[in-house]
């Protein structure tokens, strides 16, 4: 076998030999079939990118709702603690007891299963307190970044539809809530730390509310277009993402309630003042990558990539889109699976890790990043002195407050452009 070493290592000019051997071998025994039809992969090629490479799912509770096993810790450790920062502390037992107090509370206002409710907090206990106080009343939260301009939560409120906000008072000053409806009182909001007005409810378990396949969250990101989607996901979605073993980036912290359940639900607690952007575990574990026929592609061959992720339900509002982008599983066993179209081309490598095509500087290193990106894009365009826009991530500086600066000043911007070139 002869080829250039310049181009090709001994292992893919053989894989290259083997693969052209069985197009061969599929063209002679089955003349009338499709091309698309002949597989290149040997039946070891196949279990290989199946079975070995995508073998990291954990086992995790699949019948169960975050808050059922968070309560089922509560018995086990009471007085242990549950969520720290800074210099705050709460056992679970007191975790427990006010998030019950607050579900209660959201109940009798008219949250219930698959609600959505706003979630607007930043970080400290209280944050604990609201998350599983909306789970345990049936509803989903809707994560809100307080950081975000007003006008950005005023279409995510629209889009998702949401009546009542669970914030905190320490919150309220640092947001704009013009645009978000609570004057006009289409939006309310439920302060976690007024407890006056909870103090009066049961700190007992409410009543189970829903299921596992229940929504447990909606969180929003940039489509392609740079139009902000909201990926409903549910506690069985959550439970696999915090206890899978698969690996995703978080943008920030907020995003990394991703991961809480894996330290909550086990007893060892939850350090809010250790969260910070970083990689974290998650359920998409199943990663595949596809001709445009569905079909694998052998190592080293460019195609699109596809992540199976369990619980995640699509996107809110958009049944087409949702269609389009998740698929059926035809590689798994499990009912009813579904695979995500990234749209990103990628391809194998032998080591059995996956290598994403064509990262730039768009991007800034991750593919989240170059959604939003692409909305910041988007937003300045939207403004009448803006022809054209480009977005880039610079390294050193605070993408996430830099890009809301960025967003707020194209919605602020009153003056006309000069004469002048443009930059």
């Amino acid at each position: 076998m002869e080829y250039n070493t310049d181009l090709f290592d001994r292992d893919r000019a053989q894989r290259l030999l083997e693969h052209y051997s069985r197009l061969l071998g599929w063209i002679v025994t089955k003349p009338e079939a499709r091309v698309m039809s002949y597989e290149l992969l040997s039946e070891e090629e196949k279990r290989r990118q199946l079975a070995e490479w995508n073998s990291r799912e954990a086992e995790y509770p699949r019948e169960k709702c975050i808050h059922e096993l968070f309560e089922e810790q509560v018995s086990r450790t009471p007085e242990a603690v549950a969520v720290r920062y800074a210099d705050e502390a709460i056992t679970y037992r007191q975790l427990n007891e006010r998030s019950n107090r607050l579900a209660h509370y959201l109940m009798e206002q008219g949250v219930g299963e698959d609600s959505r409710v706003g979630l607007c907090m930043e970080r400290s206990v209280e944050l604990a307190v609201g998350v599983l106080g909306i789970l345990k009343a049936g509803g989903a939260y809707v994560l809100l970044d307080p950081a975000c301009p007003g006008e950005r939560l005023g279409y995510l409120l629209e889009d998702s539809a949401v009546e009542l906000i669970v914030t905190q008072s320490s919150v309220w000053p640092q947001v704009d809530w013009e645009p978000c409806g609570i004057e006009s009182g289409r939006v309310r909001c439920v302060w976690v730390d007024a407890e006056d007005a909870q103090g009066a409810c049961s700190s007992a378990d409410p009543v189970r509310h829903g299921s596992a396949r229940s929504l447990a969250c909606v969180m929003y990101e940039s489509d392609r277009s740079g139009v902000p989607l909201g990926v409903m996901v549910s506690h069985m979605g959550l439970l696999a993402g915090a206890l899978g073993r698969g690996e995703e980036r978080c943008e920030d912290w907020i995003a990394s309630l991703w991961a809480w359940p894996a330290s909550l639900l086990s007893g060892a607690g939850v350090d809010l003042s250790a969260i910070e952007p970083k990689s974290v575990e998650t359920g998409c574990a199943a990663h595949y990558v596809l001709d445009s026929h569905a079909q694998l592609l052998p190592v080293g061959a460019v195609g699109e990539l596809y992540v199976g992720c369990a619980g995640v339900c699509g996107y809110l509002n958009r049944a087409a889109l949702t269609a389009q982008r998740f698929v059926p599983n035809p590689y798994s066993s499990e009912p009813g699976a579904r695979l995500y179209r990234t749209g990103e081309q990628a391809r194998w490598m032998s080591d059995g890790s996956v290598e994403r095509i064509a990262a730039t500087a768009r991007s800034g290193g991750d593919r989240a990043g170059a959604k939003e990106l692409r909305e910041l894009e988007r937003v300045l365009l939207g403004h009448a002195g803006v022809e054209d826009a480009v977005v880039l991530a610079v390294d050193g500086v605070q993408r996430r407050r830099a890009g809301w600066h960025m967003w707020w000043s194209a919605r602020r911007v009153k003056s006309r452009w000069s004469d002048s070139p443009r930059n």
